[in-house]
């Protein structure tokens, strides 16, 4: 249903509104606008407090979430107008990235004394005015991009200009409507978000089932019957009688990296990174994810390559993140990633004597993933090198059965892989109805009282 009659907004974006919406400025609506402030460590005193991140916002409820709660010690004074309360919204200001930039906003639901951090601006919205429409208004306001207009960015952090994103306009109906939009949206968007679940959920249960497959090829073999030995290894357990048990080492022909070529002042005075296509790709593990589509290509010269050369790419190498929160993931680099190729930082190539594909899976598989992670954790700066790497113990059936184990997985997990890639479509359509059906009722063009 659609109001009688509507008047030009003068925004884009908007288009046409009721024509007895009322315009005003965001910043009008609030009571209270301040930034958020971390403070110190907490110490068990009354100063201390509960201190909300960016890391606790749930982006698809519009709430905060209490998994891990972070406390601060804050005085007294530098917390004055720093309080968050139950009309507040939080607005992230610093941090964002490619695929999400900085501007997301989620509104306060806890039910205690709580601040905010420092890469957080937050605003309470006057009584006057509904806080789950402004919410929503905000969320349209990020679905359609309008964040972007204000932000700039230093050293790789997006910083949103709050006082400008504040200022702009907004045209809003009666707070009797504000409620009812408010209502609407908050009944439209839990069936659309229970829908998303259960998309997850299809999923993290395919994932598993993925995970389940390749482990048991990868530790058992495809017969049922064969005998089984103890590997001699406690985290590996037993495995079949003829299979070898062996230190990854002696199950590569090359294990390296990008140190390989030279000790660090020899990189830097022979390795440049390029912006542009060039010689070569310097390949990255967040050029083998493909968890961020926009990040931008690396290329090194042909000078640079050639020192390089140790760690040169040809498709096929096992990939093992090194450091960080990767730890634990594997990539293959496909056999034509770029016409020539050279390794990244922070990861470990591997090149089997046998059959590379096995030897994927086999990182792929929950045993030794753990053992990576485990192997990580060892060091206080989450990270292993390549030495550490070739003492870890690997399992090697005979060639032709690696063949026969790599060939079942794929065929398996094929058909895996394209039933998650349907569900993440569905999680983009469900998202983007969201989007519409938000945007509609903010800017007046469906009525829904």
């Amino acid at each position: 249903m659609k109001y009688e009659e509507y008047k030009d907004s003068g925004m884009s974006w908007v288009g046409d509104v009721p024509i007895n919406w009322q315009r005003k400025r965001i910043k009008f609506l609030c009571s209270n606008s301040s930034a958020g402030i971390w403070g110190e460590e907490e110490k068990g005193d009354v100063n201390d407090i509960v201190c909300f991140r960016i890391a606790d916002f749930d982006y698809q409820r519009g709430y905060l979430c209490f998994d891990k709660l972070t406390f601060r010690n804050i005085q007294s004074k530098d917390l004055n107008g720093r309080t968050l309360t139950e009309n507040s919204l939080l607005i992230e200001k610093s941090g964002g990235g490619e695929v999400t930039p900085v501007g997301r906003v989620v509104r306060y639901n806890y039910g205690d004394k709580a601040t905010c951090s420092n890469f957080i601006h937050f605003i309470t919205i006057n009584k006057l005015y509904n806080r789950d429409f402004l919410y929503y208004y905000f969320y349209a306001l990020y679905a359609n991009k309008e964040n972007l207009l204000y932000f700039n960015q230093t050293t790789g952090i997006q910083n949103l200009k709050i006082g400008e994103y504040l200022g702009q306009s907004i045209f809003l109906p009666s707070f009797t409507e504000q409620q009812a939009i408010a209502t609407y949206l908050d009944k439209k968007c839990e069936e659309i978000n229970h829908a998303i679940d259960v998309q997850k959920k299809k999923i993290d249960l395919l994932g598993e089932l993925k995970q389940t497959i390749i482990t048991d090829a990868v530790t058992k073999g495809l017969n049922p019957n064969a005998p089984m030995k103890d590997s001699g290894v406690e985290w590996i357990g037993e495995v079949p009688d003829h299979w070898k048990v062996m230190k990854l080492n002696f199950a590569c022909k090359k294990i390296t990296d990008f140190v390989a070529s030279g000790s660090f002042a020899d990189l830097r005075n022979n390795v440049t990174y390029l912006d542009e296509p060039d010689y070569a790709m310097l390949v990255r593990t967040a050029d083998l994810s493909g968890k961020d589509k926009s990040i931008a290509k690396v290329y090194v010269s042909k000078h640079s390559y050639k020192f390089l050369s140790n760690s040169n790419l040809f498709g096929g190498e096992v990939i093992l993140p090194n450091i960080g929160a990767s730890i634990g993931d594997v990539y293959i680099v496909p056999e034509h990633i770029y016409e020539k190729a050279t390794l990244g930082p922070n990861s470990i190539m591997l090149i089997s004597k046998t059959d590379n594909n096995f030897l994927y899976y086999l990182f792929c598989s929950k045993r030794w993933r753990e053992a990576l992670i485990i192997l990580g954790q060892a060091a206080a700066q989450c990270k292993f090198n390549k030495t550490e790497v070739r003492g870890l113990k690997v399992i090697i059936p005979p060639i032709t059965e690696q063949r026969t184990i790599v060939a079942h997985i794929e065929k398996k997990v094929t058909k895996i892989d394209s039933q998650i890639t349907k569900a993440n479509r569905r999680i983009e359509l469900l998202e983007e109805l969201k989007q519409s059906i938000i945007t509609e009722a903010v800017t007046g063009k469906i009525k829904v009282c």
